[in-house]
């Protein structure tokens, strides 16, 4: 790869062979923009590093990088730290891309130099690529300079995440939050409604309500506050190292908590498939009163024809024929309950 990009997309990945093609082809459709991939594979056992190879020997805008596992925020430092474009972009392993997202992205930084970071509307998407909702529906109020945002959404300018000193390995479950208060302090944040991207939450990876992340992105505000005030943060920062570095199941999630999310969000849509999972975090959390109480409440009132799926062609009815393919795009704002 020989002329400059204008982009470069970095991902890591850690054993997310099922969502991985997906992902990979997402982000290689893109036009309109010229990108490279890097992909850092972080010591996967499940045949993400063989199917990254294969992707890499057919496409010479992806640049593949093994090595052991050290960690999310350790293999984005190392991605962001091989970037040539103007622009990174960042991307999950198990997201998508919707079409367009890379140009959509690159003309807002291109048509407003004081903006150091734009994200867009995400959707949020269960296990099997059910749609669960619009995390930003264009009649909520967004306020850029506070709010924060799905950070694979997330298109920032090169210089600007070095002048800051990029990703904090002390906010290694939080190194979102800390780095987008980062770039509000280097320029503008942009926020547009366009639905670009598609965000994949599972049992395990409810991370906002890990306590974890909870204390890490805590520790951010108060460091972001500090240098507001101008005094020092390295008092922050040596509390952040060492909550991070504290192995403890306090730091996970409640058990169950994931499916029951998941659940309740296809049931506000009348999805049926709201079942299994209400179902599994039933048994997971079998004295819990609100998880039978969601779990009757759905067998009641969804039905079998209701919800939509996410593809890489967007947005569509849910799989209902043996092919598997939808319907038209259609979109969709979030669910209430």
């Amino acid at each position: 790869m020989s002329s400059t990009p204008d982009v470069t997309v970095v991902m890591s990945v850690y054993n997310d062979a099922a969502y991985l093609r997906d992902s990979i082809e997402s982000i290689l459709r893109q036009e309109g923009v010229s990108f490279e991939l890097i992909v850092i594979d972080d010591g996967s056992t499940d045949g993400s590093g063989t199917m990254l190879d294969e992707y890499a020997t057919k496409d010479p805008r992806l640049r593949v990088v093994h090595q052991e596992n050290q960690g999310l925020t350790r293999a984005l430092i190392s991605g962001c730290s091989m970037a040539r474009g103007m622009y990174i972009a960042r991307q999950d392993s198990d997201d998508i891309s919707f079409s367009d997202r890379l140009r959509r992205l690159t003309v807002e930084l291109d048509s407003h130099k004081e903006v150091a970071v734009v994200a867009s509307s995400s959707a949020m998407i269960g296990p099997g690529g059910e749609f669960l909702f619009n995390k930003y529906s264009e009649a909520e109020p967004i306020d850029p300079e506070t709010d924060t945002f799905c950070h694979g959404s997330l298109m920032f300018r090169r210089d600007a995440y070095e002048r800051i000193g990029g990703y904090r390995s002390e906010f290694r479950a939080a190194q979102d939050v800390d780095l987008q208060f980062r770039l509000a302090e280097a320029g503008k944040v942009r926020f547009i409604h366009d639905l670009l991207y598609a965000y994949r939450i599972d049992e395990r990876s409810i991370s906002a309500l890990s306590p974890l992340q909870r204390k890490l992105a805590q520790l951010a505000e108060l460091a972001r506050d500090a240098r507001r005030a101008g005094e020092d943060e390295s008092k922050v920062l040596a509390d952040a190292a060492r909550i991070g570095s504290a192995p403890s199941r306090a730091n996970r999630s409640e058990p169950g908590t994931g499916n029951y999310f998941i659940g309740r969000c296809l049931h506000a849509q009348r999805d049926r498939r709201a079942l299994p999972y209400l179902w599994a975090s039933c048994k997971t959390r079998p004295f819990s009163l609100h998880c039978w109480l969601a779990l009757t409440q759905a067998a009641l009132f969804t039905k079998s024809t209701r919800g939509h799926d996410v593809t890489l062609a967007g947005i569509v009815p849910r799989r209902s024929g043996p092919d598997g393919r939808g319907g038209r795009y259609v979109r969709a704002d979030s669910p209430t309950f």
